[in-house]
């Protein structure tokens, strides 16, 4: 039995990583007076010419209505328009939520003011996704959406500690009350 020196077999080598890894202090909740289950749902008009999400802020909406969920068919038409639910989500426990938007055309969810989804411009169907820290409680929620021409589809799915990807209950949905 031979022995072979280990200069006849160079030393494996593989590659290097470096991570940086930053712990995330979740949001904190806020404290919400005289709140209803549901959204408020805003609908815009617009004229065919969007090809990315505006300034929701600088339009006045064609009606405003009170929602249980988040739901396409609340627009009530196929072309043209935009959308914007506002409310707060009230997440059971503190952990790390991802949130899930699937949309035709642009779509970008906001939790507290920062973007967690942004799935913005023209397009078909697609799913982008986006992760953020809770802490226990009410967090401010807002999602805008435009439909151009074609296709349309918006779906939110939301996923956290102890539970798998699914619709956000209707009972983690709230609004002020008018």
């Amino acid at each position: 039995m031979s022995r072979t020196s280990s200069s006849e077999y160079p030393r494996a080598r593989s590659r290097s990583a470096t991570f940086t890894l930053t712990k995330v202090e979740p949001l904190p909740a806020r404290s919400v007076a005289d709140v209803a289950t549901g959204l408020t749902l805003e609908l815009y008009d617009q004229d065919g010419e969007w090809s990315s999400l505006p300034d929701f802020d600088s339009l006045t909406p064609n009606r405003v209505e009170q929602v249980s969920s988040i739901d396409l068919a609340a627009g009530g038409r196929d072309e043209f328009f935009g959308l914007r639910f506002r409310g707060y989500i009230d997440v059971p426990e503190t952990g790390v939520y991802t949130f899930l938007v699937t949309s035709d055309d642009g779509s970008r969810l906001l939790i507290d003011g920062t973007t967690v989804v942004d799935n913005d411009g023209i397009h078909g169907a697609r799913q982008r996704t986006g992760f953020i820290a809770l802490a226990s409680g009410k967090h401010e929620l807002s999602l805008v959406f435009f439909q151009g021409a074609g296709g349309v589809a918006l779906e939110v799915l939301l996923e956290g500690p102890g539970f798998e990807a699914q619709e956000i209950p209707t009972d983690m949905l709230f609004r002020r009350r008018p």
